[in-house]
């Protein structure tokens, strides 16, 4: 059961390192129907720890979760919600925390299978917005009221929560129906052990903005670094940083990234037919594998080739001798 958390923790934790990134308490502000309409820019952060293609492919990633987010805005709120990317950045909890503020409503939760407790974020005024519509009110953003959620409002919110976090959930691992565990809320978030992290630990913050009745505002959703390469090599995205520079999770014999499952492909090497041959292949065709010239195998992980095999055959199985790494 969560647990609600409304007072001041007694002691806060020591200056963590310099905010250099948007704090995400930005003000509510209305917006024209030119902007409700124009598409909006996406911007990255520059952090060295996410490389061009892994921002990529998680701006492609979040995709379906926006449209998802949208319907499922829409119909609880019964108004009409825009959910749009607005930023990916990498943090360390350190900054995340010092730059939070007081004026945001944090729900702490975790994702079965996944490592580390998640952050939602939501400003004051959009929490208690979307207490009010589910309530049966109208649904008008106050941009300057904060204050502390009451219990019966906190267990309305959560309701909101666990319905969008199941949403994410599902877009993040396909194929199940994983059920967001609530940890607890509260605006007073002033230390990294509330995300069991230290200061200086990575973690990956996407700000989405919510747009709705000619305003807009803004929801954070933060995650553990290692869910966050869980996602990337489930996908298979590429990473450009050199090899050199490319962090080594796997020295970690606790990281667990070790427990990843990946994807393996053996491609035999030495058959060959012509491409008038290909272009007459139809439904029912036989390939005839010459055994004497197919000996040899690449195994593939994702979408890249890592070991040279050799092919070895029994009578009810077929085998690959790993011979050497190709990279």
């Amino acid at each position: 059961m969560a647990s609600v958390d409304t007072t001041h923790p007694a002691a806060e934790e020591a200056a963590a390192s310099p905010v250099t990134s948007p704090a995400p308490d930005a003000p509510l502000t209305a917006i024209t129907p030119d902007e409700q309409t124009g598409s909006q820019p996406f911007r990255f952060s520059p952090a060295s720890t996410i490389s061009p293609s892994r921002q990529e492919s998680l701006q492609g990633w979040h995709r379906n979760f926006l449209r998802a987010a949208s319907g499922t805005l829409t119909d609880l709120l019964r108004i009409d919600v825009t959910v749009e990317m607005d930023a990916i950045e990498v943090l360390n909890c350190g900054q995340l925390i010092a730059g939070r503020g007081d004026d945001n409503h944090g729900l702490l939760f975790r994702l079965p299978g996944q490592p580390g407790t998640w952050l939602l974020d939501l400003p004051v005024p959009l929490s208690l917005l979307v207490v009010e519509r589910m309530m049966g009110g109208s649904g008008k953003l106050a941009a300057d009221k904060v204050r502390d959620l009451t219990e019966i409002e906190q267990i309305i919110f959560q309701q909101f929560a666990t319905t969008l976090l199941a949403d994410y959930a599902r877009n993040w691992l396909p194929g199940v129906e994983p059920k967001p565990e609530i940890v607890r809320q509260s605006r007073h978030l002033k230390q990294p052990r509330a995300l069991g992290q230290q200061p200086e630990d990575l973690v990956l913050r996407v700000a989405l903005r919510v747009v709705f009745k000619e305003a807009k505002s803004t929801l954070w959703i933060t995650m553990p670094m290692a869910a966050t390469e869980d996602l990337l090599l489930r996908h298979g995205a590429s990473d450009d940083q050199p090899r050199d520079q490319a962090p080594n999770l796997m020295k970690d014999p606790s990281s667990p990234i070790g427990s990843v499952p990946v994807s393996v492909a053996i491609r035999w090497q030495g058959f060959e037919i012509t491409l008038r041959e290909v272009e007459s292949l139809a439904p029912g065709d036989l390939l005839l594998l010459d055994q004497k010239k197919c000996e040899n195998a690449v195994v593939w992980l994702g979408d890249r080739a890592r070991f040279a095999g050799r092919l070895t055959r029994e009578a009810h199985k077929t085998t690959v001798t790993i011979v050497q790494p190709l990279e």
